[in-house]
């Protein structure tokens, strides 16, 4: 082969790679967490219970107590909606690679979705003011009581419970606490996060708590632009899964063939 060939990996030897960097082996296994969701870039949370097994999978001891320390006590790993507007835990660093490159542009889509659903309510006369007021008072009682349930919400500010409706004027409208979307929206903003849940380790009912002060020096309205965490995710996926094709990239990142080619090139 020439030197500026592709070199071709096999099926048979990117699997044997993928077992090593993502401490499938024994002898590759660790009890740092942090390292286990940073060398895979970030773990998937739409389910709460598969972090946990995603965690002690590649733990010499494996220990749930050990994945909630990182979670809620060293809170060195986060809980954020990111790519594909899935839910992942991730260390710090990555989550604010992932919040610019991806968590921006989901948050502006779904502060215009609900801007619409509260436009077609009776009830409210201003969705902007609406919605910014609605915003400064449950924020307020976050601060107030440091962490707060969904339904607590509602059960404080019940004026907050306007019903918005999705898909209206399809086969299947569906009703819409308006209190449910003001919390999910602060936390794709960076203003919010999901605390401890309710419950046990197997639980997806997770307080809110301010973002700012949960972790020392993690903020994710900082000035990372797009592009460059957009660059510094491609490496780090690279680095993990690869080698990989453009269309791998897009999948796992949900973005355009245009930004996607972008992040490579940069």
């Amino acid at each position: 082969m020439g030197g500026t060939a592709r070199p071709y990996v096999s099926d048979e030897r990117r699997r044997a790679r993928l077992a090593a960097r993502h401490r499938l082996l024994a002898h590759l296994r660790t009890d740092d967490v942090v390292t286990i969701a940073d060398d895979l870039v970030a773990l998937h949370s739409s389910d709460p219970v598969t972090v946990y097994l995603s965690a002690i999978v590649r733990m010499r001891d494996p220990d749930v107590a050990a994945v909630e320390a990182a979670l809620y006590d060293d809170r060195s790993l986060v809980r954020h909606h990111a790519m594909r507007r899935t839910i992942w835990v991730m260390s710090p660093t990555v989550a604010v690679a992932a919040h610019a490159s991806s968590t921006r542009k989901i948050a502006a889509a779904e502060r215009r979705k609900v801007l619409q659903w509260l436009a077609a309510s009776p009830e409210v006369d201003d969705p902007e003011r609406w919605l910014a007021e609605a915003t400064a008072r449950v924020l307020a009682l976050v601060a107030e009581r440091g962490t707060v349930l969904t339904r607590e919400i509602g059960q404080t500010f019940p004026d907050l419970t306007v019903e918005l409706v999705a898909g209206a004027g399809t086969r299947n409208p569906t009703p819409i606490p308006a209190h449910t979307r003001v919390p999910l929206l602060a936390a794709f903003e960076g203003r919010l996060i999901r605390a401890r849940p309710v419950g046990s380790w197997t639980s997806g009912q997770y307080a809110w708590a301010l973002l700012e002060g949960w972790s020392p020096g993690f903020a994710l309205d900082g000035d990372v632009a797009a592009r460059a965490g957009a660059a510094d995710l491609v490496a780090r996926l690279l680095r993990s899964f690869g080698p990989a094709t453009d269309e791998d990239l897009r999948w796992w990142t949900g973005w355009t063939k245009g930004q996607t080619s972008t992040a490579l090139t940069d």
